[in-house]
């Protein structure tokens, strides 16, 4: 069966799963290996990095150096040094993927000048490893490799457990489009990295990665509209034919009640602290963990419904939509506004409508920020020095043309004509 990597068509499937006790135990302890090698590797390269720069003044470092990169390069010698990774609930491939995102950690640091020195997974009440499928070379379909589905009699019309590496047997619960998805393409699919994770409120979840050579979603019907979107704080978005998406703000509305939780949560962490006890051993102080943890979940779940939403409305309604390239990162750094850009969320909303127009054969595209607010959409006249458009103004009057604009909408009809403008450019 050809690898994922081989294949055209890539998607992604998450389930909720429920382990029993010992299936537990065996995520616990995979989370812990996982965790582990990612972290001696980590320290060992950082060692390395910090010697290597000062080797040339310090030529004791070379022996040092010589056995780090023998360790860094050597899974058997990694193993040998801990024992604890040949323990029989340990997945092999866990301590495999731990070492590939680690070298996809280090890699991205040496070739991405903006990219930060890879630090430590610190030990928390959420867990994650990730382990594979694997087939045999004349397999046919995904249920000829060690992780399939399994019906328990013959009158279930749908599985309810999923067979995964090491922990076996488990039920699986998930939508139903997730559950279409799963069972139309088991002929032609093939089923790569498993993502298995418990989150803060302590529920499990799996996530699978698939690859085909056929495409899992349908495209869309083609409307022959085509449409740029500017990004605000106001509303969500504004488009060039002057529609707007409404700002939940979800994390605004729940800001009080949050705070509240987690002040109560601290009070609690500080009574413990002065008595002497163990934070895994209050049970008050973990009943209030699992109350806050529930809250910031259903803050972004709810965020994430939203923007699943906003985005599949705009890839059904359009063939064409663009958008500003907006640097977010750079406009967290304005403590002003950080907190609405992050409750609006605009990285996860481009990342979705991406990936939603790759899937439904639309197609999505980014154009350069620069003046599409201070550009007038009917003369071109550019808004500079004293007539910049201050953060705050949403209704101005070009001083070429004389036309009144409203902010986002002229921003909006400035997006879809530099888009219109690359395309024709090819």
């Amino acid at each position: 069966m050809r690898s994922c990597s081989d294949m055209q068509f890539h998607t992604a499937a998450k389930l909720r799963i429920y382990p029993s006790s010992e299936q537990k135990k065996i995520i616990s302890v995979n989370d812990g290996a996982s965790r582990f090698v990612y972290n001696r590797l980590t320290a060992n390269d950082r060692d390395l990095h910090a010697m290597k720069k000062v080797v040339g003044s310090c030529p004791a470092y070379l022996e040092r150096i010589a056995y780090l990169e023998q360790v860094r390069t050597s899974k058997r010698e990694l193993v040998n040094t801990i024992p604890f990774l040949n323990c029989e609930d340990v997945d092999s491939l866990s301590v495999d993927n731990a070492i590939r995102n680690h070298n996809r950690a280090w890699k991205q640091f040496r070739e991405d000048p903006g990219t930060g020195i890879p630090g430590f997974h610190k030990k928390g009440y959420a867990q994650t490893y990730q382990t594979n499928a694997h087939y045999k070379a004349d397999a046919l379909t995904w249920e000829d490799g060690n992780v399939r589905f399994i019906w328990r009699s013959s009158n279930e019309k749908i599985p309810h457990y999923i067979q995964l590496p090491k922990i076996g047997a488990i039920r699986f619960r998930c939508s139903p489009e997730v559950r279409n998805l799963l069972l139309t393409h088991r002929n032609d699919t093939r089923i790569g990295t498993i993502t298995i994770s418990r989150d803060n409120c302590g529920d499990y979840y799996a996530v699978l990665q698939m690859s085909s050579d056929s495409p899992f979603f349908e495209p869309l019907p083609r409307t022959g509209k085509r449409v740029g979107i500017d990004m605000n704080l106001t509303s969500l978005y504004m488009d060039s034919d002057g529609n707007s998406a409404e700002n939940i703000r979800v994390g605004r509305n729940a800001k009080k009640k949050l705070a509240k939780a987690q002040r109560k949560l601290s009070r609690m962490a500080v009574g413990a602290k002065k008595e002497g006890r163990s934070l895994y051993e209050s049970s008050n102080y973990q009943k209030q963990r699992l109350r806050t943890a529930k809250i910031q979940r259903q803050v972004s779940s709810a965020r994430e419904d939203y923007l699943q939403v906003q985005t599949k409305r705009l890839v059904e309604s359009q063939d064409l939509i663009v958008s500003e390239d907006l640097k977010v990162k750079n406009l967290m750094k304005n403590h002003c506004l950080a907190f609405s850009i992050s409750d609006v969320s605009w990285s996860r909303f481009f990342t979705l409508l991406g990936q939603k127009a790759v899937s439904y054969g639309k197609t999505y595209i980014k154009v350069p920020a620069k003046n599409t607010t201070q550009t007038c959409s009917c003369c071109g006249h550019v808004m500079a020095g004293d007539e910049t458009i201050p953060l705050g103004v949403e209704e101005w009057v070009c001083p070429a043309c004389g036309t009144h604009h409203v902010r986002d909408h002229n921003a909006a009809i400035n997006i879809l004509e530099r888009g219109m403008a690359l395309i024709s450019c090819g």
